[in-house]
């Protein structure tokens, strides 16, 4: 998006080129089967084929479905290959990656799982919670001739950030970690349905992730719903309470799930607006 904008006020078409000949090499991936028509988190830069089946929308692969709505949006609606791959992958991605919800017989927590070398693992990345704000936006700028599918998308970006707002809630600091795993069928003993959700041992830490916060602002602005403004001011709060430094700032933390404040001094915010 940066490199199209730079072409924009620069008049000079090199930066939007160099970027459009990686999309179009994005285009012809080929996919083994084990990936379910999904990128992995590594692509050999020589060759153009995927190294990897680590299939996943949490780190190394998040922003590459992110960004064909918004560079086919940037493109005042005139990118038909950008709209083309996001309305693809955006149907793989809830054939394949999504559970609870209508797509499966779960009544705990609608996520988005990784599938490792074919097998599914329920796990999902704080970084996933970009993809209610995804979804919702999608819902609202295509579709225009299947309300249906406009409906279906927005009602699973209000389920997705309704996880990503439970993942602040289950920690006694109000901040979500970096990861979370989820409950299936075979871990009770068929007491209950799966899908419960549970801080990742190995990943209790807080970087300050923009993500769901992100989310719930797209979703306030498209459905005007109060609700969405207080889940984010109750994060707000959370930060507050939790990270802020005495000498100012904000610092990240190494375990959400311990109310004493253990500071790791790093900050990974990609935006910071104050209106």
């Amino acid at each position: 998006l940066e490199w199209r904008y730079l072409s924009h006020v620069t008049n000079n078409p090199k930066y939007a080129e160099y970027v459009d000949s990686i999309t179009n090499t994005l285009s012809t991936v080929h996919f083994p089967n084990e990936t379910q028509g999904l990128f992995t988190r590594f692509i050999d830069p020589a060759n153009g084929k995927l190294v990897d089946k680590y299939v996943t929308l949490g780190a190394r692969v998040d922003s590459v479905y992110e960004y064909f709505l918004k560079a086919y949006l940037q493109s005042d609606s005139t990118d038909a290959l950008n709209k083309e791959l996001y309305e693809l992958f955006i149907e793989r991605i809830i054939d394949s990656l999504l559970v609870g919800g209508n797509n499966t017989n779960i009544e705990g927590s609608v996520y988005f799982q990784e599938i490792i070398n074919g097998n599914p693992s329920p796990k999902m990345d704080h970084l996933v919670c970009f993809m209610g704000g995804l979804l919702a936006l999608g819902s609202q700028t295509l579709f225009e001739n299947d309300v249906h599918k406009a409906q279906t998308h927005l009602a699973l970006a209000e389920q997705i950030t309704q996880t990503c707002v439970n993942m602040y809630d289950i920690t006694p600091t109000g901040l979500a970690p970096e990861i979370v795993r989820f409950t299936t069928p075979s871990d009770k003993d068929g007491e209950d349905n799966g899908g419960v959700m549970y801080v990742d041992p190995g990943a209790k830490h807080n970087l300050l992730r923009p993500e769901t916060v992100e989310s719930l602002f797209v979703l306030h602005r498209i459905t005007h719903k109060p609700i969405y403004r207080e889940m984010a001011w109750e994060i707000f709060n959370s930060f507050r309470d939790v990270c802020r430094i005495p000498t100012g700032g904000y610092s990240g933390i190494m375990d959400v799930t311990k109310v004493k404040f253990s500071s790791n001094n790093e900050e990974h915010n990609e935006d910071v607006s104050v209106p």
